[in-house]
């Protein structure tokens, strides 16, 4: 059955024709089909030689660009078991069709589920929507930094996209504001985007939800990291992460956020603080996702749909997106080289 299209979305659709007529470089020759409802990550893994999650990297096996699929991102919306969800997103904003002439593919995100009857849940809903990406990884809580390593080697193996991005399934997006927010980003050389996040807890205590075994590491703080509701990885970012079995990467007792964040610093990539990202209620002009206190809107079922009637979150905005100016002056943090083997510091200086 073929994606349900939503009929009250005059408005967003009017901004993809904008966006559309605006960009001029765009990927092109990207692929509009539609993968398969059951698609497994994994298997694109073993085709296409990434890191395995469970077996590491297979050596000597070829990646060949041309294999892949070229996109401007892909976006996974990270969802569980609960539709009601995933069927409020379908009303409003989440539109995989209308993506895809943006070459931008969006799918819900989820790996195996516990005990059966919840799988054959999944899988109905996806043969009748066709909007799933099936993760070879068992789908819990507790599993989010496998799930979120899984999908961005997954992802990366089987797309050529400049960005991965992840998203919870409790916001509202403006996913026709992407194509211009992505050239920003790339405009920087921003490989780990998001709102960032600055002296975050490591909690000691034990019985705590997010109890950080590593805190002596960390000194009780975490470094900088973009809160988990979304986030995006460049191509660059995406294939070291890809480049590395899961074994070998440190895992932060705080959740995959935390853990991707302390990735991206380990890899010396280059932050991007993009306040338009978490932004709260009323929808601000330039928005890309509203979010809540609760790490996501509270009550998404019953806020989102209202949001979607909001001509302030419908409307399509300017032609040019105006940026937000980060809370963090980053600049300095790039100013070290390497110059014909010597550590050159000359730069910090005039940051």
């Amino acid at each position: 059955m073929p994606l349900v299209r939503d009929r009250t979305h005059t408005a967003l659709q009017s901004a993809v024709v904008a966006v559309l007529l605006a960009l001029s470089s765009l990927p092109s020759g990207h692929s509009t089909s539609q993968p398969p409802p059951g698609r497994l990550g994994r298997h694109a893994l073993r085709k296409h030689g990434a890191a395995d999650p469970k077996q590491g990297p297979l050596p000597g096996a070829p990646r060949t660009v041309q294999e892949r699929t070229e996109l401007l991102a892909f976006v996974g919306v990270f969802t569980a078991v609960e539709p009601q969800r995933r069927n409020v997103l379908r009303d409003t904003w989440f539109q995989p069709r209308a993506t895809e002439a943006l070459a931008v593919r969006m799918r819900f995100v989820v790996g195996r589920l516990e005990p059966a009857d919840q799988q054959a849940q999944i899988a109905k809903e996806a043969a009748e929507h066709g909007d799933f990406y099936h993760l070879d990884m068992d789908e819990t809580y507790d599993n989010l930094v496998v799930k979120a390593y899984t999908y961005v080697v997954a992802i990366f193996s089987e797309f050529d996209a400049r960005y991965i991005i992840k998203l919870d399934d409790d916001l509202y997006f403006r996913f026709d504001r992407l194509p211009q927010a992505i050239q920003q980003w790339q405009a920087a050389g921003g490989d780990y985007v998001g709102v960032m996040r600055v002296g975050s807890e490591a909690f000691e205590d034990p019985k705590h939800r997010y109890h950080e075994p590593n805190r002596v590491l960390h000194n009780g703080q975490y470094y900088m990291y973009a809160s988990g509701a979304m986030y995006a990885l460049s191509a660059n970012a995406a294939g070291l992460i890809a480049s590395i079995p899961l074994s070998k990467w440190r895992i932060s007792g705080g959740g995959d956020d935390s853990t991707m964040g302390l990735w991206m610093l380990a890899h010396n990539m280059t932050y991007f603080d993009d306040r338009r990202i978490g932004q709260y209620v009323p929808c601000s002009h330039n928005f890309l996702v509203v979010t809540g206190p609760c790490n996501g809107l509270c009550d998404a079922v019953t806020q989102i749909p209202l949001l979607h009637k909001d001509p302030n979150c419908t409307a399509p905005g300017p032609t040019v997106l105006p940026q937000e100016p980060s809370w963090y002056d980053l600049r300095a943090t790039r100013c070290i080289r390497l110059v014909d083997g010597k550590v050159d510091k000359s730069r910090c200086r005039e940051a």
